[in-house]
């Protein structure tokens, strides 16, 4: 968090970050993180989406309802993530409020049903190394 007054922080941001993870291709999944106004103003907050993801592979958006925040109290800010194609997902959740930002990171992959089913059936390691076999087997496979 960045604050242009000297280091009187006017909101409390939990969590610090937000991990998907492994998600599946064609759902849509969804976080929440908790914000506090610790100031003794009612204040505004503003919250968009920074960073880069082609709106063809996903769909990265805010949930929140607009309006203010009396001191002390707390409101729920969603993120919501629509999974069209396969792809990682590192983009910025920014909110901000009279001079200060908090920028949490939003972190995720998409993965085919495919490899969804596997990696939930088998060990992380056992699926990597299926994966791998399947990569040797299509890049070398001999011409009958």
């Amino acid at each position: 968090m960045s604050s242009s007054d000297s280091g009187h922080t006017h909101f409390q941001v939990s969590p610090a970050r937000l991990i998907f993870g492994c998600v599946r291709q064609y759902g849509i999944y969804r976080m929440v993180v908790k914000v506090r106004n610790l100031d003794s103003d009612i204040t505004r907050l503003k919250v968009k989406i920074v960073g880069n993801i082609p709106s063809k592979e996903a769909i990265v958006r805010p949930i929140y309802r607009p309006g203010p925040l009396p001191p002390g109290l707390a409101t729920n800010v969603g993120v919501e993530l629509i999974a069209r194609e396969p792809c990682k997902v590192e983009v910025i959740l920014q909110i901000a409020s009279k001079g200060q930002i908090a920028q949490i990171p939003v972190f995720g992959e998409v993965v085919g049903d495919v490899w969804y089913n596997l990696l939930h059936r088998v060990p992380l390691t056992a699926a990597r190394r299926v994966r791998y076999q399947a990569e040797i087997t299509t890049t070398f496979r001999l011409a009958p």
